[in-house]
């Protein structure tokens, strides 16, 4: 009986210390997802994550102010994080910084960004017309998916695989160079594309993933390149 009520007292007590622990993180403020932020010459506020003294452009967070307009991303930023000021290369765009950003209309990209992270500009249902560095390598899958307004977009060579779902549903995209880099198109990377009337494939593609140009009802014909080994299914059912 003694056992049982010491084990009792300890769990009461735990709780009771536990407590004001489990209330302060309920109600403390969001934390912020950026380290800094800065304004570019523009006096639009951007936002940025830092990582081994490189810097990529993070989301605004829950107080931050959203991306809205025509912004441009400096190839370099001066912040203080963390008392001490320096200056930093940006060299990415973090997943899902710029998600449903509505109102965000262009973009302008710098050189030496080498990588666009998962989301970073899904559902930006304004944004009309992107070009992608040539020094960009990697982009994360749902990277432009559902931006409904984005009729061109520039994909550099360099890059050796389409993620999948990068531009599904992007509904007024109407042509798509592929680069001839790139061996892979991933999983339903242009599905309901509905405007996409032109596609070029490159000799040196290996793989084509499920779905990849389903329900691109605009789609009337395309060339297979003879490297292609391996389709998946409904890669171009309408």
């Amino acid at each position: 009986m003694r056992q049982i009520l010491h084990i009792l007292i300890t769990r009461v007590s735990g709780l009771r210390l536990a407590l004001p622990l489990l209330l302060c993180l309920l109600t403390s403020p969001a934390a912020r997802a950026y380290d800094f932020a800065a304004v570019n010459d523009d006096g639009i506020t951007i936002y940025y994550y830092l990582r081994y003294n490189q810097a990529w452009v993070d989301s605004p967070g829950d107080d931050g102010t959203p991306y809205a307009g025509d912004i441009v991303i400096p190839s370099q930023v001066t912040g203080t994080y963390s008392g001490t000021t320096s200056t930093y290369e940006v060299v990415g765009v973090r997943a899902s910084a710029f998600k449903d950003c509505t109102d965000l209309i262009s973009v302008t990209l710098p050189e030496g960004l080498t990588s666009l992270g998962n989301y970073a500009f899904s559902g930006c249902t304004s944004l009309a017309s992107v070009v992608i560095p040539s020094t960009v390598t990697s982009l994360g899958s749902s990277v432009f998916e559902k931006c409904s307004s984005l009729e061109n977009v520039s994909l550099p060579e360099g890059l050796t695989s389409i993620p999948s779902y990068a531009f599904c549903q992007c509904t007024a995209l109407s042509s798509i160079d592929i680069p001839s880099t790139v061996t892979n198109i991933g999983n339903l990377a242009f599905t309901d594309d509905t405007s996409l009337a032109s596609v070029t494939l490159p000799e040196g593609l290996v793989t084509m993933g499920n779905s990849v140009f389903n329900s691109c009802t605009s789609l009337t014909s395309i060339v297979i390149p003879s490297t292609v080994t391996s389709m998946g299914l409904y890669a171009f059912q309408r």
